[in-house]
């Protein structure tokens, strides 16, 4: 069992999901396994790849794996927080204060339970990135990944490894093996243009600076960047609320410094100008055209959409591995505001159900006493619910329903929340991608991206979510404000 103490160490929201996800696996066990990362070949994709899922995998801490890394010592680009020479010894630096630096080795293996190959064949698991793509176990091909690609491909590798020390533990493991476009989120997708050269952040802001955003800033700061992003956010790195594990803005050695802070110093080393704000979000008094939102209190989500920004881009986790993107921009589809409702008090349990599936509670309540099931008018009106939620619930009698939906499909949050590395990172890289399409035209309002780490991204991983009937964005008035401010 479990034997990592709450709060005050780097592996304690790690403790709690390997609790939920694989109760029987212990810290010592984990630790005890043998991982490779392996560079086929060298270059710029390929040390992003490498440097972020290393990274990722020694924020494990107490339940980081004995890792090896066998690559050149030589180096061809810029990491974030990351010192130029060699880049074993640069990882050693960073991580300086969590035990797995103990484990973290050079050279082969003789039994790994993992053997990750970057950037071509080779025994074992290949991974990696060409242009806007990325894949495991099914290389894209040439040209060399972009830095979007490369940074997704190193958080599908420390999945992998992730999976795979969790393979004799848990029973939702399902290894992923495929390839993905972060161009058009498609399984085999196509590929992109070039990405913006220089990307600018301006008339962009950042609620929240937590684990999911620092994912963002470390893969944005892996471009050319301009403009003055706002960066909010009250808290500061704390050793007892905040696990280091996953805040890639932050070591030990940044404990008690303001996090909004050390985001923008990581983005200003790639050449943009953030303004920091450490506090917590009011309507800014600049016009901001975007805002990404990441914060773990659904009120705030919602100011943030009220506040009517041309698009909100959404990121987020859950407490079973699985992380979520979504983008918004009020007319079309959900808004932010319809999705982000957690935190809300319903009067009764019919109340909660309806909310949580999309619908108002006189369109459930006349079925929660009827033993057949629900009618497919009313499944089909359940726009809250993705498409596989829905086919689970075409067979549940009403009776069971209010069991089903809140036990199952959309269960309340409990407790501290959990979290790991690489399922913080993954939203976080994602919203970068997402800023990227955005500044070069790729719409997709009221588009949602969820999976989990335990499975990986699948073809069906991207959807859209309609409007709920109670939500400001069916408003007139907040309709007429907001096309008043960007147009239609």
């Amino acid at each position: 069992t479990l034997t990592i103490a709450s709060g005050n160490n780097a592996s304690d929201r790690t403790a709690r999901l390997v609790t939920r996800i694989a109760p029987t696996a212990s810290p010592s066990e984990l630790a005890s396994r043998h991982v490779e990362l392996v560079a086929a070949r060298w270059g710029p994709d390929i040390e992003i790849t490498i440097a972020l899922a290393a990274t990722l995998l020694l924020r494990l801490d107490a339940f980081a794996p004995v890792l090896h890394l066998v690559v050149p010592n030589t180096r061809h680009r810029r990491l974030p927080r990351l010192r130029d020479g060699s880049l074993v010894s640069a990882l050693e630096e960073e991580h300086s204060g969590f035990s797995s630096v103990a484990r973290f080795t050079t050279g082969s293996s003789s039994d790994p339970c993992a053997r990750i190959v970057v950037g071509g064949d080779g025994r074992g698991v290949t991974v990696g990135a060409s242009g806007w793509r990325c894949g495991v176990g099914d290389l894209p091909g040439e040209p060399p990944g972009n830095a979007l690609a490369a940074a997704y491909a190193g958080v599908l590798a420390a999945a992998e490894v992730f999976q795979a020390m969790l393979v004799p533990f848990a029973g939702a493991v399902r290894r992923y093996r495929g390839r993905i476009s972060l161009w058009d989120l498609a399984v085999d997708g196509r590929n992109g243009p070039a990405l913006p050269e220089p990307l600018d952040l301006g008339q962009i802001a950042f609620a929240a600076c937590g684990g999911v955003a620092t994912g963002t800033f470390w893969t944005l700061a892996l471009l050319r960047l301009t403009g003055r992003p706002l960066l909010v956010d009250p808290d500061v790195i704390d050793d007892e609320r905040t696990n280091l594990n996953r805040h890639l803005t932050a070591s030990h050695a940044d404990i008690g410094q303001p996090k909004a802070n050390l985001a923008a110093a990581m983005l200003a080393d790639a050449g943009a100008a953030p303004t920091p704000l450490p506090e917590r979000w009011n309507t800014p008094e600049a016009a901001i055209k975007t805002v990404v939102v990441t914060p773990d209190d659904d009120s705030v989500r919602r100011q943030v959409q009220l506040d009517l920004p041309r698009t909100v881009l959404n990121g987020g986790t859950s407490d079973d591995g699985i992380y979520a993107v979504s983008r918004h921009n009020f007319l079309t589809n959900a808004c932010l505001a319809c999705t982000a409702r957690s935190d809300l008090v319903d009067r009764s349990p019919v109340a909660a159900a309806a909310r949580r599936m999309g619908l108002r509670e006189d369109q459930l309540m006349p079925h929660i006493d009827n033993p057949e099931p629900l009618p497919p008018e009313v499944i089909a009106k359940a726009t809250a619910l993705t498409h596989d939620e829905r086919r689970r619930l075409a067979g549940v009698g009403g009776r069971q329903v209010l069991e089903h939906v809140c036990g199952t499909i959309r269960p309340m949050a409990a407790g501290p929340a959990v979290s790991a590395p690489m399922l913080s990172a993954a939203p976080g890289v994602l919203l970068a991608s997402e800023l990227a399409r955005l500044a070069l035209g790729q719409e997709a309002p009221g588009s949602v991206t969820m999976t989990s780490i335990l499975t990986g991204p699948h073809s069906r991983w991207t959807f859209l979510r309609q409007k709920t009937a109670d939500c400001a964005c069916s408003d007139e008035l907040y309709r007429r404000h907001y096309r008043s401010r960007w147009g239609s």
